[in-house]
C-alpha cells in the first residue's frame, strides 16, 4: 500500500507505507493502460520498525523526489532523491526532524514541511540538495495541534493543523521571505 503519490504525467512516485526493509519509494511507469513497477528504493542510513520510518509523505519537482518518513529510529526523516533516471533512484541528503513529516511542499529553493514537532512548520533550503539547511518555520500559537498539510500559491503559505483546544487548525502566512515567514 502507499500513503501518498506525486507525479510528473508519465511516472508515479510512491511515498509506500512500507518500512527501511521493503522500501519507503516506489516508481511506477503509467504510461500505458499496464502500469510497471520500475524500481522499490530504500532510503539509505534509516532504520525502523513497525510503524516507524514508513513513506509518509511526497513531492516531486524537476527530477527530484522530496520524500518524507514517518518518525525514524535513526536517520533523517526527510529525503532528496534523484529521479531523473527513473529506473536508479539515487540518494542525495536528508535532515532529521526528529518527528514524522506529514506535508511536504517545494517552491524554488525552499522545501516546506508539515510536522508534529512544536514548530509546526520547518522550512528548509534545499538549493545543494546533497546537505539541506533549516533557515525557518512557524510554531503555532499552543502545543496542542500537528502540522498536517501545506498548500503555497504566490507568497502566501497555507499551513493546516490538527484539531486544537481553542485555536485555529488553518494558519495564512506570509512567505515573501522564507526565512521570517510571519503571520500576514
Amino acid at each position: 500500500g502507499f500513503n501518498a503519490l506525486a507525479t510528473n504525467g508519465r511516472y508515479a512516485f510512491v511515498a509506500t507505507n512500507a518500512g527501511p526493509a521493503s522500501g519507503q519509494l516506489q516508481v511506477i511507469d503509467a504510461s500505458s493502460t499496464s502500469p510497471l513497477l520500475l524500481s522499490t528504493f530504500k532510503m539509505p542510513a534509516v532504520t525502523g520498525t513497525g510503524s516507524q520510518a514508513i513513506g509518509q509523505s511526497i513531492f516531486h519537482k524537476d527530477g527530484f523526489v522530496y520524500l518524507g518518513l514517518a518518525k525514524t529510529a535513526s536517520g533523517p526523516e526527510f529525503n532528496i532523491v534523484d529521479v531523473h533516471t527513473p529506473s536508479s533512484p539515487v540518494w542525495l541528503g536528508g535532515y532529521s526532524v526528529g518527528n514524522a513529516v506529514n506535508s511536504i511542499f517545494v517552491k524554488g529553493k525552499y522545501a516546506y514541511l508539515a510536522t508534529p514537532n512544536a514548530q509546526e512548520l520547518i522550512i528548509l533550503d534545499v538549493g545543494d540538495p546533497t546537505h539541506p539547511l533549516a533557515v525557518g518555520g512557524y510554531d503555532a500559537p499552543d502545543s496542542v495541534g500537528n502540522g498536517k498539510s501545506l498548500s503555497l500559491v504566490g507568497d502566501t503559505l497555507y499551513l493546516g493543523r490538527t484539531s486544537t483546544a481553542s485555536n485555529p487548525e488553518l494558519y495564512i502566512l506570509n512567505d515573501t521571505n522564507p526565512a521570517t515567514t510571519t503571520l500576514p
